[in-house]
C-alpha cells in the first residue's frame, strides 16, 4: 500500500524484476525516473544492453548492498564518481558478461565495504597492477573484498592480488595463465579455497 513512497520495497531482482533482459541501453538516474524514493536493498539490471551509466545513476540508492549489471554490453567499470554513492553500503557486485576488457587503475576505489566482486566472463584481457587499490580492508572497520571471480576471461598472466589481503575465494578458471608462482600468492594469507583451473 507504501510502495510509491519505497518504504516497503527493498529487492527488485529475479523474474519479478521489470528491468532485467528489457534491452536497456543506459542508466541516467535511478533518482526520479525509474525508482523515486526506494530505498532498495539489491537491484537487478543483469541482462540488458547496458553501454552507459551516468554519474547521477544510484545518487538515490543510498541503501543498495548488492548490485547486479551482468550481461550487459558495459566497455568500463562504472566510474568512481557513479559508484561514490553505494560506497557505504555496497557488498557485491556482479559485473559479469561484459566487455570490460581492462580494469583501470584503482577502478574499485570507492567501495570499501564491497565483500563480493563478480567479474566472469567480463572479456578482460588486462589488470591494472593497482587495480583492486582500496578493497583491501586495512582500514578502521572496512572488512575487505572475500570472494572475486575472475574466471572464464582472456589473462594471460596472474593478477596482482597482493592488496586483497582479506580475501578467501578466488576463481579463475578459464583463463590462458599457464603457471602460478608462489610470489602471486603472496599477501594471501588469508585464501582458503582457490579455484586455478588452468587451461
Amino acid at each position: 500500500q507504501d510502495l510509491k513512497n519505497g518504504k516497503l520495497l527493498k529487492y527488485l531482482w529475479s523474474a519479478s524484476n521489470p528491468r532485467r533482459g528489457n534491452q536497456m541501453t543506459s542508466i541516467n538516474s535511478l533518482d526520479n525516473h525509474f525508482f523515486p524514493s526506494l530505498k532498495l536493498r539489491e537491484l537487478d539490471l543483469g541482462q540488458n544492453l547496458i553501454e552507459f551509466i551516468s554519474e547521477a545513476a544510484f545518487v538515490s540508492l543510498g541503501k543498495l548492498e548488492v548490485l547486479h549489471l551482468d550481461g550487459n554490453q558495459l566497455a568500463s567499470v562504472p566510474s568512481a564518481d557513479t559508484l561514490r554513492p553505494l560506497a557505504s553500503t555496497l557488498l557485491s557486485l556482479n559485473l559479469g558478461q561484459n566487455a570490460i576488457q581492462k580494469l583501470e587503475s584503482e577502478v574499485f576505489l570507492p567501495l570499501k565495504n564491497l565483500k563480493s566482486l563478480n567479474l566472469t566472463g567480463a572479456s578482460i584481457v588486462n589488470i591494472s597492477y593497482d587495480a583492486f587499490r582500496g578493497l583491501s580492508g586495512n582500514t578502521g572497520q572496512h572488512s575487505g573484498l572475500q570472494i572475486l571471480s575472475l574466471a572464464s576471461n582472456a589473462l594471460d598472466r596472474f593478477p596482482n592480488l597482493g592488496l586483497l589481503h582479506r580475501l578467501t575465494r578466488l576463481e579463475i578458471g578459464g583463463n590462458f595463465i599457464e603457471k602460478i608462482q608462489a610470489l602471486d600468492l603472496t599477501g594471501l594469507s588469508s585464501l582458503q579455497v582457490s579455484l586455478f583451473f588452468l587451461e
